[in-house]
């Protein structure tokens, strides 16, 4: 398993003049300090006109600058929005590929199709058509990446005639790709295009193991790879505290009461405000496992954390970071199985 951070960029009111500024810089921060302590993967969404939710409409550029402040960091894009309306298949196998030229071989190209009316309705994208749209936004960029030249396409939502499509990405044929599952039948279908399934909801050991067999055993039986490569990896999401750690006491010796006569539970910082959150997939890309760091002072988040989210990328560390004001914030993780 591999531990990553997932970033969304929330950004609840009231917002200043210094507020977007303030929580992108923190996340390349936090970014930083993950690749120094071995956090595998930052993932990143897209998402447009979703005020406080999201502030992160252009992870290209997000990625880009974490790629030039680390070494070992793999750059997720968690998701690209593929349907052609969103973003034309060429433009994105063109951005992948040269974040992947510039990370030497570090992206993970994730990709979806959002759900949201503010999304879909601001891009005039019918609902019903966003899965078509979907797969033949992916297939067609994917295409671009390892096609010399790509040979054209004539499609219900793109046509476009032969080009050469550069640059071309560092990973042969293209980087790892994975699919946002927020469904047990959207992890069904990632297995039958052979690719990874980031998982989104929250379940039970025993519903996971499920959802896993039903992945695993579909990728063997169904599998037609939409590219010209299979990752066969599980990624997902969730929730965790990260605290200072707790002082020392003596055994036996009771710890400081509130007000209310009740323990004090120790203070979580507030001087982090960008959301990250940990996921986890095994790389496809011959890079292997990181070292192990496990942070020590990570407890069950509280009823009112600082607005930050970190997602672990899959490992489970094992020596104590050295602490930053940007990391012990609310955390999303998530955790990839193989």
């Amino acid at each position: 398993m591999k531990i990553g951070l997932f970033f969304e960029h929330q950004l609840p009111r009231p917002w200043d003049d210094g507020a977007e500024a303030a929580i992108l810089a923190n996340a390349v921060e936090q970014c930083e300090l993950a690749d120094r302590i071995g956090i595998h993967t930052a993932w990143v969404v897209e998402h447009h006109f979703l005020e406080e939710y999201s502030h992160s409409s252009a992870p290209e550029v997000f990625l880009a600058a974490v790629a030039a402040r680390t070494e070992r960091l793999h750059l997720g894009h968690g998701i690209v929005q593929t349907p052609p309306t969103y973003n034309h298949p060429a433009r994105i196998a063109e951005r992948v590929a040269t974040l992947d030229l510039l990370s030497k071989g570090r992206v993970e190209f994730g990709t979806g199709e959002s759900s949201s009316e503010a999304e879909l309705g601001g891009f005039g994208i019918d609902p019903a058509d966003k899965r078509a749209l979907w797969d033949e936004g992916t297939r067609v960029a994917l295409r671009c990446m390892t096609e010399t030249p790509f040979t054209g396409h004539a499609g219900p939502s793109v046509t476009m005639p032969p080009r050469n499509v550069v640059p071309k990405p560092f990973q042969k044929p293209h980087p790892p790709v994975w699919v946002a599952c927020t469904r047990r039948e959207t992890i069904h279908l990632a297995a039958q295009r052979g690719i990874g399934a980031l998982s989104f909801a929250f379940f039970d050991p025993e519903e996971a193991r499920h959802w896993v067999d039903d992945y695993y055993s579909t990728l063997a039986e169904e599998a037609v790879p939409i590219g010209d490569a299979v990752n066969a990896n599980l990624a997902c999401v969730t929730t965790f505290m990260c605290h200072p750690p707790r002082p020392r006491r003596s055994s036996g010796a009771p710890r400081a009461p509130t007000s209310s006569g009740t323990p004090s539970p120790t203070t979580t910082s507030s001087a982090a405000t960008a959301p990250a959150s940990p996921t986890c997939g095994p790389s496809t890309n011959g890079s292997g496992p990181r070292p192990a760091t496990t942070p020590r002072h990570c407890a069950p988040p509280t009823r009112s954390p600082p607005r930050a989210t970190a997602a672990p990328a899959c490992g489970v560390p094992s020596a104590r970071p050295t602490r930053s004001a940007t990391t012990c914030a609310a955390t999303r993780t998530t955790a990839s199985t193989r």
